[in-house]
């Protein structure tokens, strides 16, 4: 917050104005969704987010003025499971899961079933081969509504546990390391890059080492773009 003086013309006075310039997420739009890996705890905030489509059927007396979003493939078809949790007593988060693509969406899930600072876990069916989109957002319309959170995402629709993946520049090539903690029928990973981190293109492919495609340890994975 910054504050801002206005000085009038009697030299005694001063007007002091507070401005917020809370960021706005990155993901605040659905074009912008983050992608959300199995296993991997993504931390969240709705603070500074704005609004992109209407409260959905399951809180219809909420207000959805502070939503983001967020994104994950399904590789085989049966369910998911999609954990919330939030450190503000505050904090009562709403998940509306979709199909589809943005602006082009159909509802497939929606829990608001606890109050504020309670946990949320939403259970989902979903098609292999399918991308699905969920948002979260704070019921209330207050600013203590908005908050931070932790997101999971787990099932056996999700073949790979990832336990991380960075990326650093290494002088004329970009360096990318990823982890697994476990891999189920795993082919391998296509790498993709973007200038904008909205359109994407493949960059390479890079084939899975587990036996079989399956493996219960981790294991590393790197590989370094020569020409970014």
């Amino acid at each position: 917050v910054f504050y801002v003086r206005t000085n009038c013309i009697n030299p005694d006075v001063s007007i002091w104005t507070s401005i917020d310039v809370t960021s706005v997420p990155l993901n605040d739009e659905c074009i912008n969704a983050t992608q959300i890996f199995k296993a991997t705890p993504l931390n969240g905030t709705t603070v500074g987010s704005t609004s992109s489509m209407a409260a959905h059927a399951c809180a219809t007396s909420g207000t959805a003025d502070d939503d983001v979003w967020y994104t994950f493939t399904a590789h085989y078809s049966g369910n998911v499971v999609i954990s919330l949790t939030a450190p503000s007593a505050d904090f009562d988060a709403v998940i509306v899961a979709y199909s589809g693509t943005c602006g082009a969406f159909t509802s497939i899930g929606c829990v608001d079933d606890d109050g504020p600072g309670d946990p949320e876990t939403l259970n989902l069916t979903v098609t292999g081969g399918e991308t699905y989109f969920f948002r979260v957002w704070g019921y209330g319309s207050s600013a203590e509504s908005r908050g931070s959170f932790t997101l999971e995402i787990n099932g056996d629709a999700l073949p790979v546990a990832l336990t991380s993946f960075t990326g650093e520049s290494a002088g004329s090539f970009n360096k990318l390391n990823w982890e697994t903690a476990t891999e189920t029928n795993n082919s391998g990973f296509e790498l993709q890059r973007s200038a904008d981190g909205a359109n994407f293109t493949a960059l390479t492919y890079v084939n899975s080492k587990a036996e079989g495609g399956n493996s219960s340890v981790s294991l590393s994975y790197s590989y370094n773009d020569v020409r970014p």
